[in-house]
C-alpha cells in the first residue's frame, strides 16, 4: 500500500521542496522519538501527504528546527512538527504493523515476521489512542483476507476495502470535515490498491499470490482501461479535496494527487495520456 503518494520533485518550487522535506523529516523524528530509532525505517511519503493535508485543514501550532540524525549525520535537515505529525506517526505504525503481518501471510518472509513482532506492543499503544482508526484498518484487512481466500476476481471489491481503511485514517476526528476527509481517503485508498496491483501483477503471477487483476488478458488493457477506472476514483478524491478549505500547501498537494501519484504506474507501463489533464484534475 505504501510508496505512491509522492510528489513529482521536478515540478516543485524550492519553497515547496523545503516544506515537503521538513514534514517528512518531522515524521521521521516523531517515529524515532516515540518508537525508537529503528522506527524511522517505517517512514513513507504517503503519511507525509496526510501531514500536509491535516495541517492545512486544522492549522495546528508547529515547531521546527534543523538537526542532523544518524542517517544525515553530516548534513542537518530542517524539520517541522505538530500534533498532526504525531498522529501520522501513529498511523504509520498501525499500517506498517498490518502490512508486515500481510507480508508474512503471503510469502512467509522472516523479515515481515520480525517487523510484525517488533511493532506488536507499539501497535497496542496506538490502538488505545485511536480505536476507531485501528478498528477500521483491522476490518479492512480482514475483509481483504476473506476476499483473497474466496478467490474473488472483482478488482473494485478489493479496492473498496482498501478505500474504507484509508477513509478512517484520513478522518482525524469526528467533525464537520470528517465526511469529506473520508471521501478523500476512500478514493486515494482505492486508487493506491489498484496501482499497487497493476505494478505487482507480474511478480504476483510468478509467485502465485492473490491479485484481482490476474484475469486481465493483456498488459495494454491495464494501461488503457485501468487508467480510466483509477481516474474515476481519483476524481472522487479531488472533488473532496476541492470541498475542503485548504490554502497552505495546496499546490504541493495537487502535485502529489494529480502527477506524483502516477509515477510508478507510468514507469511500469509507459506514459500514456496525461494523468494530470482535465479528466483527472477537475477544478483543482
Amino acid at each position: 500500500m505504501f510508496g505512491f503518494l509522492t510528489a513529482n520533485s521536478a515540478l516543485l518550487t524550492q519553497e515547496q521542496e523545503l516544506r515537503y522535506r521538513a514534514c517528512y523529516c518531522g515524521l521521521c523524528r516523531s517515529l524515532r522519538k516515540s518508537y525508537g530509532e529503528l522506527a524511522g525505517f517505517l517512514l513513507t511519503y504517503d503519511m507525509t501527504f496526510l501531514i500536509l493535508l491535516l495541517s492545512s485543514l486544522y492549522e495546528p501550532e508547529e515547531t521546527g528546527g534543523d538537526r542532523a540524525c544518524f542517517i544525515h549525520c553530516r548534513d542537518p535537515r530542517p524539520w517541522q512538527h505538530s500534533r498532526v505529525t504525531d498522529y501520522a506517526a501513529d498511523m504509520t505504525v498501525a499500517l506498517s504493523y498490518h502490512k508486515s503481518l500481510d507480508g508474512w501471510r503471503d510469502d512467509h518472509n522472516p523479515m515481515s515476521l520480525a517487523v510484525y513482532a517488533a511493532l506488536k506492543s507499539a501497535y497496542r499503544a496506538v490502538e488505545q489512542r485511536w480505536p476507531r482508526q485501528c478498528a477500521g484498518i483491522e476490518n479492512g484487512i480482514q475483509k481483504l483476507l476473506q476476499l483473497e481466500q474466496s478467490g474473488e476476481s472483482d478488482p473494485d471489491a478489493a479496492a473498496a476495502f482498501s478505500g474504507a481503511m484509508l477513509a478512517e485514517v484520513f478522518a482525524l476526528q469526528e467533525d464537520r470535515w470528517a465526511p469529506a476527509l473520508r471521501r478523500l481517503g476512500d478514493g486515494i485508498g482505492r486508487t493506491i490498491y489498484l496501482l499497487d496491483a497493476a505494478v505487482d501483477l507480474e511478480e504476483d503471477l510468478k509467485k502465485g499470490r492473490y491479485n484481482p487483476l490476474k484475469i486481465l488478458p493483456k498488459e495494454a488493457w491495464i494501461r488503457e482501461r485501468l487508467e480510466e477506472i483509477i481516474k474515476i476514483y481519483l476524481s472522487e478524491s479531488i472533488c473532496a479535496f476541492d470541498f475542503l478549505p485548504l490554502v497552505n500547501d495546496s499546490e504541493l498537494m495537487k502535485n502529489i494527487l494529480c502527477v506524483g501519484l502516477w509515477q510508478q504506474f507510468d514507469k511500469k507501463f509507459g506514459n500514456g495520456s496525461d494523468p494530470a489533464d482535465g479528466n483527472v484534475s477537475g477544478s483543482v
